[in-house]
């Protein structure tokens, strides 16, 4: 029991100021109270355990913000070796498309230059000038059309 006193007198001087006035109020006694049933902690016990507890949620909050960041980083790591590998399959495609272009100019540049006669009668000329009459109700081409019909129709181009 004396040491159940003690503890009810640091208690009552600390949180009650007027029992050095012999005069507990109603407040003091609840207080005194609790302690002796093991109801309640002393105050600056309390308050110390509250702030452990708010600082160790700090904490954690802190530590879920570094785990998330973390995580992000990694996706964005991969994102970007992800984006690595299709640029380096970019330039390979250009230059294989380069190559292609390049030997094409010297197969045009080594062989012989083939001349096309456009003056011609071809197959299908009669066809084209009777749906010209019919469709159109022209005998004629204007200058240079019958020229482009003929590069169309034999799929090569003008210039």
């Amino acid at each position: 029991m004396p040491e159940m006193t003690a503890q009810m007198n640091s208690l009552c001087v600390l949180q009650c100021p007027d029992l050095k006035s012999t005069r507990l109020n109603a407040s003091c006694v609840c207080q005194i109270e609790e302690v002796v049933n093991g109801r309640a902690q002393p105050t600056h016990n309390a308050q110390s355990a509250s702030a452990s507890r708010r600082n160790n949620d700090v904490r954690q909050d802190l530590m879920t913000q570094r785990a998330a960041h973390q995580a992000e980083l990694k996706r964005l790591d991969e994102e970007i070796r992800t984006m690595e590998g299709l640029r380096r399959n970019q330039i390979q495609s250009i230059q294989n498309i380069t190559q292609q272009i390049d030997a094409l100019d010297e197969k045009v540049a080594s062989g012989p230059a083939v001349i096309q006669n456009y003056f011609e009668e071809f197959e299908w000329s009669g066809k084209l000038r009777e749906q010209m009459r019919r469709v159109f109700g022209i005998e004629n081409f204007r200058l240079a059309q019958e020229g482009y019909v003929i590069f169309i129709m034999t799929g090569t181009h003008p210039l």
